[in-house]
């Protein structure tokens, strides 16, 4: 029998459940393993292209191993009070798992633990350091930009690229690309593809303290003290995104993110349901920021704009993009560098860089 803290054991479900597939050919990938070792359990979960694990602190100190269905448990161990203890009794015969919690009892189907999808071990590894709240900072900066059921299955994911002694996070669509740097001490060179399924378990699991990816040719592993997410990488070669970042952008307009946000925001009501393209015209320290939409409805927005080394310059944009990279912007100003209404921009502030590509309109 196994005795875990309620509150401990809904955290813990509640985590590896993020990877939860309620449709699989195998009826086992929806059950959660237990496993118990003076007095640590863990609890795995797969579904094939993600691997979750949790440790906690456990009163039992033999060694027990079995599965069990993870949404039922989930989601009875969620009712109980956070400060109760939770049995479980395994029957190896039955196949059935007693779950208990004061006078609640519940019986819930398991399977052998033998019969579970072994782990796939990350060999030929390479282990970096990050700390955890920096590289969520990054994933969340940058997960807006890349792509959505794109045929070039590489863009669906998100960059990991080790070079020169830095660490860059990225993702683009095609359309945008979205770039945060993140302090590593590394001499590594390489990169991966982390895909969107795994990005949001990430997410929640990233916090302040220090974290270990272990990368190897074909998974990443991302772990602290007491869990991990280990993930298939996207196949394939990553487009040459240090290409796309405009290097001759030597104009600058500078705005108040607040105003510029809440201009951007009144084009889009009135622009293409489509497209989202939004006009910026910009002349004599300000910007008229305007759409039009095909049933006659169009708005118009002035805000002030410093202006270095342009005098003129009208770019038209998918609104979207320019909100969710100004939504990034941690700073009250946010400065875009622009050539000209031909060429991208660039919205950068320390870090962190967006370019968005120009639209016709």
């Amino acid at each position: 029998m196994i005795t875990l803290n309620a509150g401990e054991l809904s955290k813990a479900l509640s985590f590896i459940g993020q990877a939860y597939k309620a449709k699989t050919t195998m009826p086992i990938m929806q059950n959660v393993k237990i496993e118990t070792d003076d007095n640590i359990a863990t609890l795995t979960y797969t579904n094939g292209e993600q691997e979750l694990t949790y440790k906690l602190p456990t009163a039992s100190k033999e060694s027990e191993s079995f599965t069990v269905e993870l949404k039922k448990l989930r989601d009875r161990v969620s009712q109980y009070d956070k400060d109760s203890d939770v049995k479980i009794k395994f029957d190896e015969v039955k196949l059935k798992a007693a779950v208990s919690c004061g006078r609640s009892k519940i019986t819930i189907n398991g399977l052998p633990s033998s019969e579970y999808p072994d782990s796939q071990s990350v060999i030929d590894f390479t282990d970096v350091n990050f700390d955890g709240a920096e590289l969520k900072h990054a994933l969340a900066t940058v997960k807006m930009a890349q792509g959505q059921n794109d045929v070039r299955s590489y863009l669906n994911g998100v960059l990991i690229d080790f070079a020169d002694s830095s660490c860059s996070v990225v993702a683009t669509d095609g359309h945008r690309l979205h770039v945060a740097g993140v302090e590593v001490d590394t001499e590594l060179n390489q990169s991966c593809i982390i895909p969107a399924s795994a990005i949001a378990p990430l997410h929640k699991f990233l916090d302040a303290g220090e974290v270990t990816v272990r990368i190897s040719s074909n998974h990443i592993r991302i772990s602290d003290e007491e869990s991990s997410i280990q993930t298939t990488l996207i196949d394939g070669r990553y487009p040459n995104w240090k290409a796309v970042i405009p290097k001759a952008n030597d104009g600058q307009l500078t705005y108040n993110v607040a105003e510029l946000t809440n201009a951007v925001k009144g084009a889009l009501i009135t622009s293409n349901e489509k497209f989202k393209g939004i006009k910026m015209i910009t002349a004599n320290t300000a910007t008229t920021i305007e759409s039009n939409a095909p049933d006659g409805t169009s708005s118009e927005d002035v805000v002030e704009c410093a202006m270095t080394y342009i005098d003129e310059i009208t770019f038209g944009a998918n609104g979207n993009y320019i909100l969710d990279a100004l939504s990034s912007i941690n700073g009250s100003n946010v400065n875009i560098m622009v050539k000209d209404g031909n060429s991208a921009m660039l919205i950068k502030e320390d870090k962190y860089m967006a370019v968005v590509m120009p639209m016709k309109l």
